[in-house]
């Protein structure tokens, strides 16, 4: 009679400790979830071009430019064609160049210039005809050269504008250093 009593105190034990957990199970599942689960996917493949350039970028000299030939405002001082090289280009028809950069507080379709010259800013242009305007931030002015054999070369321009206002005074308009930074942005269709 004893064995009897503790066998249906062992099954009342175990039938309500199943309904004590299922209880917890549910109140768990109304409570506000306190973690999630991220999956995060991606495809690596080999690189699609190897540049014609080192990790330090590339430089563009305009040179010496007087003053004189930036009489007023928006005339060109100075420009150069320079290009960027790709080789070894595999299953990819085109290049696409987009650019990043502060912009000229006075023309912001340049790049500001951050040398001791004032008044002045620098463009670039590439595409067919040196016609496409690369503008700062701005990712809608993309230029798309093509790639044949493998290859692509993205010839460029670039163009010391006058920012300044034609009646601009000695101090917003002025000899110096100039320095500019474009980033172009490469991706591959």
């Amino acid at each position: 009679m004893t064995i009897m009593t503790v066998k249906k105190v062992g099954a009342v034990s175990v039938l309500a400790a199943a309904l004590l957990a299922s209880s917890g199970a549910a109140l768990a599942a109304a409570a506000s979830p306190s973690s999630a689960k991220v999956t995060v996917t991606a495809t690596v493949v080999e690189s699609t071009c190897t540049a014609g350039w080192d990790t330090s970028g590339v430089e563009v000299n305009l040179g010496k430019v007087s003053t004189t030939t930036m009489a007023k405002k928006g005339d060109i001082g100075a420009s150069k064609p320079f290009s960027l090289s790709l080789t070894g280009c595999s299953d990819i028809s085109n290049v696409n160049i987009s650019a990043s950069g502060t912009a000229d507080a006075t023309d912001n379709q340049a790049f500001a210039n951050t040398g001791t010259a004032k008044g002045v800013a620098v463009e670039l242009f590439g595409g067919d005809g040196q016609t496409g305007q690369l503008l700062p931030n701005n990712s809608t002015s993309v230029l798309t050269y093509p790639v044949t054999n493998g290859t692509a070369t993205l010839s460029l321009l670039a163009k010391l504008e006058r920012t300044a206002a034609d009646d601009a005074q000695a101090d917003d308009f002025a000899a110096g250093e100039v320095n500019s930074v474009a980033n172009l942005n490469l991706t591959y269709e």
